[in-house]
């Protein structure tokens, strides 16, 4: 290799370092850069609002302005209607109920059976009458029959319904208190203050505490209701009946197996639960 051309191409290489180093110095110095590592705990960056600040102007209220020549109409104050004075009165007449010359007894052949306060099926019911039911029968209107219960409940019931037992005023009835003359009177019950009724004398006795007449009657089959529970249990399906020793001048003892017609009070003997003529004061043999 040339030593010469050697030299030259250091000189020429010196020359193009020398111009570049010269170049460089001429330069602005870079800006330094600046790193940044986000670390868990930075702070989240901040939020800048757009607009930055917001102030309100407040509006004025309008103002209405009435046009010309207008007038305002207050209305008038409501007064209340004077309460409806009835011009007319209205009277109820109170239907004709036909009597009968005297009460019957009568039985409710098929039960139940409605007792109502008027003679039609628009009437209020006041009871229900079970078959067997005994009733005063005092007259009738159309098909209805106006009835009284052995417990004083009277009303209508339909005539078809009932089966006509006997004439109840057979016999005298007392006035006043039946029970008067009566031994301890407090165990009785009135049902009835003056029943009539038919059958045939069983037994009889003398009461000793007391001394009534007792003696019991098999009573005629239209008369069946007047016995109730105790009766068929205690004393075999008979009526008791007593007569007191105020009316035994007036009144004498039937014999056993004599039919018998009797009028008296029919009571509820409330010790022993049975039904009873308590006292009786006619009795007639048939």
């Amino acid at each position: 290799m040339n030593p010469r051309r050697s030299r030259s191409r250091l000189s020429i290489y010196a020359l193009i370092l020398t111009g570049l180093i010269l170049y460089t110095c001429r330069l602005p110095p870079p800006a330094p850069r600046q790193v940044s590592v986000a670390t868990p705990f930075d702070a989240p960056p901040t939020l800048t609002v757009w607009p930055p600040t917001w102030t309100p102007t407040a509006l004025s209220a309008p103002t209405l302005t009435p046009p010309p020549n207008a007038t305002f109409t207050i209305p008038p104050t409501r007064t209340r209607r004077p309460p409806h004075t009835p011009t007319s009165t209205y009277t109820v007449t109170p239907i004709p109920i036909p009597t009968l010359a005297a009460p019957l007894l009568a039985v409710v052949a098929d039960g139940p059976l409605n007792l109502r306060a008027g003679p039609s099926k628009t009437e209020a019911i006041l009871l229900q009458l079970p078959t067997g039911t005994g009733l005063t029968l005092y007259g009738f209107t159309g098909d209805w029959a106006l009835v009284e219960t052995t417990l004083g409940e009277r009303g209508f019931v339909l005539d078809q319904y009932l089966l006509e037992v006997a004439e109840l005023l057979a016999g005298p009835c007392r006035e006043g208190r039946v029970l008067a003359n009566v031994h301890d009177p407090e165990r009785l019950r009135v049902i009835n203050p003056c029943l009539t009724v038919r059958g045939v004398v069983t037994e009889i006795s003398v009461n000793p505490d007391d001394g009534d007449v007792t003696f019991r009657l098999s009573v005629d089959e239209p008369y069946g209701f007047l016995l109730n529970e105790e009766n068929w249990r205690q004393v075999r399906g008979y009526l008791q009946v007593e007569i007191i020793p105020a009316d035994q001048a007036l009144v004498g003892p039937p014999i056993i197996g004599d039919h018998v017609r009797l009028t008296g009070a029919y009571v509820l003997d409330k010790q022993n639960g049975w039904t009873e003529i308590h006292p009786v004061w006619e009795v007639i043999t048939d």
